[in-house]
């Protein structure tokens, strides 16, 4: 069986405020590490 999973930062748990997801924001690596991590999660 294939999958095809689709993940992106809106949404994902732990991302409390817009810096999270800006790639301008100071937050926006901490949210892409939580972003894998989640999807990550999924995958196992």
């Amino acid at each position: 069986m294939k999958l095809y999973l689709s993940v992106d930062m809106e949404g994902i748990t732990g991302l409390v405020d817009p810096t999270f997801i800006d790639s301008d924001k100071r937050h926006y690596t901490r949210g892409q590490e939580i972003m894998t991590a989640e999807a990550n999660h999924v995958i196992e």
